[in-house]
């Protein structure tokens, strides 16, 4: 009677005490793109929790997500099933299979690393239960765009689904030109300074009224002044300008002019008739003179003579 009462007493407490949570090994997740749901075949229970809190996650049967909400650390279901836990984040999910398991703990089962390569906050976890009397479901099978596959197929891994791009500028630093000093500005183009007008020539302006040779070197005092061209009936004075030693002599065409002196500039006016003629004036001592010629219109007050 008293080993009976014993046996019983154990009994009761077996079934009052709650179960003790044991310490599983993560299984290897399955990677799903997109959003999956629990395999249908055998399901006898599913809950969804989205998004879940952190701490115990209880709808008869519990998941527990760590404060971070980046981790479902333990599952309690009241009992031995086998189970699917999907844990989403970001754009894909991890699938978890369990076999023949009640309380566990310690357990790692995050959503797949985002872009930049970190764990995300669980966007959702959903709970799958199925009959502990056979094997469990094999997980569902999605492609990268997250569409069902045939049961069977094989599964794309997360780097298929998202390949590493190739080194860019963006992404790689490194690969970036170095900047292009900015170019300085252009300095303003300074103005162009004005011409100065040239002189007209013979050669340039056929109507100019005097148009006078090139004046021949000074030999033995005898100084030269051609027109190539001038205005018939234009009174012209030339001028002579030096150093007159003694007496000096007009010259027009070769034929000696009257007037004599011995000053040092002399001035004389005639009106010519002919386009073309030759002025030479003669100083003693073969002193040379400077010659030029200019018109005179109209006639001047005074009859041509020599001035000094």
């Amino acid at each position: 009677m008293k080993r009976l009462l014993v046996g019983l007493l154990a009994l009761l407490a077996v079934m009052v005490l709650p179960s003790v949570a044991q310490a599983a090994t993560t299984p290897t997740p399955v990677y799903a793109a997109g959003n999956p749901a629990c395999p249908t075949s055998g399901l006898l229970w599913q809950k969804k929790w989205d998004p879940p809190v952190a701490g115990w996650n209880d709808a008869g049967h519990k998941v527990h997500v760590t404060s971070d909400l980046k981790t479902v650390d333990a599952i309690d279901m009241a009992g031995t099933y086998d189970v699917l836990v999907i844990v989403k984040g970001g754009d894909g999910a991890n699938i978890y299979t369990f076999s023949n398991i009640d309380n566990v703990s310690g357990l790692t089962m995050q959503s797949p690393n985002n872009g930049g390569g970190n764990v995300p906050v669980i966007s959702h976890v959903t709970l799958c239960k199925y009959s502990a009397d056979g094997p469990p479901p094999p997980p569902p099978v999605y492609d990268c765009q997250g569409n069902p596959l045939p049961p069977g197929s094989t599964p794309p891994t997360y780097e298929e689904c998202h390949p590493t791009p190739p080194p860019t500028c963006e992404n790689t630093p490194s690969l970036c030109p170095p900047p292009v000093p900015p170019t300085p500005p252009t300095p303003p183009t300074p103005p162009t300074p004005p011409v100065p007008p040239v002189p007209p020539t013979c050669e340039t302006n056929p109507e100019m009224e005097i148009c006078i040779e090139p004046e021949p070197p000074c030999v033995k005092g005898k100084s030269s002044l051609r027109l190539k061209r001038t205005v018939e009936g234009r009174w012209v004075t030339y001028h002579a300008k030096g150093k007159l030693l003694s007496k000096f002599q007009w010259r027009l065409d070769g034929k000696r002019l009257k007037g004599k002196g011995t000053v040092r500039q002399v001035t004389f006016t005639k009106k010519f008739l002919r386009k073309k003629h030759i002025v030479q004036i003669k100083a003693t001592g073969n002193s040379c003179v400077r010659l030029r010629a200019e018109k005179i219109i109209p006639r001047p007050p005074t009859p041509p003579r020599f001035t000094g």
